[in-house]
């Protein structure tokens, strides 16, 4: 007999996706997923004109990016001012960049999931 969680954790497994910079990131993914959105890709790199940069989630294919801003990036002014940088890159390569935060997950991501669909037309 299967240890009790085992369908659990395997279900787990089968949605992990490496690299991944964060936990919320991963919840981000998952949300979306469940509500219909294409799975995008995990630390997307894009070469910019200063060099390969990642974005966290994306769809390459439709240039368009998510980047995830937890609390650090707002507390932290060096996380704060490289993200600017990052972004400003990003979009300079042709890209559309969505910044995600904690509140886009409150509904099960169903509003974001909304406007990247828009996005993905």
């Amino acid at each position: 007999m299967p240890a009790r969680g085992a369908r659990l954790l395997r279900g787990a497994l089968d949605r992990a996706r490496a690299p991944v910079d964060s936990p919320r990131e991963s919840l981000l993914r998952v949300a979306l997923v469940d509500a219909g959105i294409p799975e995008p890709q995990v630390q997307v790199a894009i070469r910019t004109a200063a060099g390969v940069r990642h974005a966290d989630l994306g769809w390459p294919e439709h240039r368009l990016l998510l980047e995830y801003q937890g609390d650090e990036h707002r507390t932290s002014r060096r996380r704060w001012l490289d993200d600017l940088t990052r972004v400003q890159l990003l979009e300079d390569a042709g890209y559309r960049v969505i910044l995600v935060g904690a509140a886009d997950l409150e509904d099960d991501a169903r509003s974001l999931a909304a406007r990247i669909r828009r996005a993905l037309a």
